[in-house]
């Protein structure tokens, strides 16, 4: 069995996929995989059979991730998804480019900050937020529905983008490097650079409406983090989950239902059915908003972002040696990175919104 771990600049990343593909090496990469609009042929290569080419998707393993899923798949609890014009799927994620990983400030390569190496606002963060919206839509077992298909389940595509301004004493902090490099010239004005690293995108999955959006800021507060936030509205309940400033940059996850009493009951059933994988778990009345609720995993079993990595190569090893549902995932993959290459393809260019 010969597999191969790709990371660094994305520019190259499907190029060389593409030839490992052709000599049968298993590759598991780091997304994103797509930085331009015309990588849809690329994308249906490696993703087609033979050599299995799966990218580090963490949040599957985040449990907190886990029982979400699981409560929009509990239709006591929360129904179907809700239609009308806003998002029944809506994800927004803040990220800094000076930060600390384990508690070190993370040194970036100057290509970082090249969008044409590392990937824009519509392709990089997007990638984990296309796969969470998928796997809120999947089926669980092999025979639970059809794979995923670009033509037949997306519909609707739009994107934006805008820029982050990177002044030339912040790109020193973050890379070590005294200048800019030359490749950055076009995009740098009176010593600031516009990094095109915001996006937002919108389409209809399956019917489904989703928003996500992925923003990036200068330093990491103090004692914080990145910030996570999405909203999954049911007929039945809307399932919301933070991490930010608000929740001491701790995840958190609450249950808003249409009839508190009747999903008091459900939650308490799930809580039970859950206990296996999550002991401990318990559900508790907001004391703040009346009628919603909050579900709590206990502090030992969540798992830090560092930590899923390892889970991810866990589950890629276990698919070389049980490749039973492979098919499906090559699907999924190759559904989100051609999404993506779209997003790209139709992206408009926007001033800065307002800060929060």
């Amino acid at each position: 069995m010969n597999a191969v771990v790709l990371a660094g600049r994305n520019d190259r990343k499907l190029p060389v996929m593409a030839a490992l593909h052709e000599r049968g090496f298993h590759v598991l990469a780091d997304k994103p995989w797509v930085v331009s609009a015309d990588a849809h042929r690329a994308v249906r290569q490696v993703t087609g059979g033979g050599a299995l080419a799966m990218d580090i998707m963490t949040a599957r393993h985040d449990p907190y991730a886990r029982l979400r899923r699981r409560l929009v798949r509990t239709p006591a609890l929360f129904g179907e998804f809700r239609g009308g014009d806003g998002p029944a799927i809506d994800f927004r994620s803040l990220h800094h480019l000076v930060k600390k990983v384990n508690g070190e400030w993370l040194v970036r390569p100057a290509w970082y900050y090249d969008v044409g190496a590392q990937g824009d606002g519509v392709v990089d963060l997007h990638s984990h937020l296309v796969d969470q919206a998928e796997w809120l839509l999947e089926a669980d077992d092999l025979e639970g529905g059809p794979e995923y298909d670009l033509d037949r389940d997306v519909e609707g595509i739009e994107s934006t983008r805008w820029p982050t301004p990177v002044p030339q004493a912040l790109f020193t902090r973050s890379t070590g490097e005294r200048e800019f490099p030359a490749a950055l010239a076009s995009d740098v004005r009176h010593g600031v650079l516009a990094l095109r690293c915001n996006g937002q995108i919108r389409y209809r999955l399956r019917g489904v409406a989703v928003r996500q959006r992925a923003e990036w800021r200068d330093v990491e507060p103090e004692g914080g983090g990145d910030s996570h936030h999405a909203i999954i509205r049911g007929t039945g309940c809307d399932v919301v989950t933070a991490t930010g400033p608000e929740t001491g940059f701790r995840p958190r996850l609450w249950v808003r239902p249409q009839a508190p009493r009747p999903a008091r009951r459900a939650l308490d059933e799930l809580v039970e059915a859950q206990q296996a994988e999550l002991p401990g778990l318990f559900v508790c009345e907001s004391t703040s908003d009346a009628g919603q609720f909050e579900l709590v995993i206990p502090e030992a079993l969540r798992v830090p972002h560092e930590a899923q990595f390892a889970r991810v190569m866990d589950e890629f090893l276990d698919r070389l040696e049980q490749p039973e549902d492979n098919e499906r995932l090559r699907a999924r993959v190759r559904l989100r990175y051609l999404l993506l290459t779209e997003a790209k393809r139709r992206c408009e260019d926007i001033p800065p919104p307002p800060e929060d």
